[in-house]
């Protein structure tokens, strides 16, 4: 495939939530490095939904439990011939690091950003439908007049509590990503079914397509196995239709 659509998708709970919070890091980190004050409102926005995540007291335990995970696998793996020894002692570097920053963070993740009396006065105004404009909020709008480099440096500040959370599940991702073996699969009339082996945890899918195409894939399942549902988009109306015929992807499962 010359230029694919990739589309990933999580086979558990874990795996969802490290998804998401890429997501929200790296549109944050996005609109952060802007100059733009639009773009300034637009990721203290952003940074408003990853607060909102950490509301899960437990998300820190489970990043934690996951990261010792891969350490012990890898420290299985790490003699066997068929890989690269320095590229997994990194690997296991970067996994001790993630750990210990987090475990060295005492109070609950994003606690900071949350007290903070300035972004919580934003939030709190920002839960109602057009309540951040200049007219309900005009210290925050004095605020977006400042200097850009005044208001990254702030919005870094805010972030720096979620830093090693990001750094976490940069490291987490890229393992999973770099796990799997990619293999050329074919779908009837939309449909593909595949049983995973249940000795070999499986953590994501990823799904590539032509993206002339025009279809994207519904995954259901979970670590037993998974079905794939195609389909493609008119458009015009965005509306999808079921794929008919053979429909070739590529196939990239998650094991480690």
């Amino acid at each position: 495939m010359d230029n694919p659509i990739r589309f990933e998708h999580p086979l558990n709970e874990r795996s969802r939530v490290l998804l998401r919070l890429e997501d929200i890091f790296s549109r944050f980190l996005h609109y952060q490095a802007s100059d733009s004050r639009r773009d300034t409102q637009v990721a203290i926005s952003v940074l408003n939904e990853a607060v909102n995540f950490f509301n899960r007291t437990d998300l820190k335990s489970v990043l934690i439990k996951e990261l010792k995970r891969n350490i012990a696998t890898l420290e299985r793996l790490g003699a066997h011939p068929g890989l690269n020894s320095e590229r997994v002692a990194d690997t296991l570097k970067r996994l001790e690091i993630a750990s210990n920053s987090l475990h060295e963070q005492l109070r609950q993740i994003a606690l900071d950003v949350r007290e903070d009396e300035f972004f919580k006065m934003i939030m709190q105004r920002s839960a109602i439908p057009g309540g951040s404009s200049a007219s309900d909020l005009p210290h925050y709008h004095l605020w977006l007049d400042f200097p850009s480099g005044e208001r990254r440096k702030r919005l870094s500040d805010w972030f720096e509590g979620l830093r090693p959370v990001k750094d976490s599940v940069d490291i987490l991702l890229s393992i999973y990503r770099d796990s799997g073996v990619a293999t050329d699969e074919t779908a009837e009339n939309g449909f593909f079914h595949y049983s995973l082996n249940a000795s070999r945890p499986a953590q994501m899918i990823t799904v590539e397509l032509e993206r002339e195409l025009l279809v994207f894939p519904e995954v259901s399942g979970d670590w037993h196995r998974f079905n794939i549902r195609f389909r493609r988009t008119d458009k015009e109306s965005l509306i999808p239709i079921t794929c008919e015929g053979k429909l070739p992807f590529r196939l990239t499962i998650a094991n480690i």
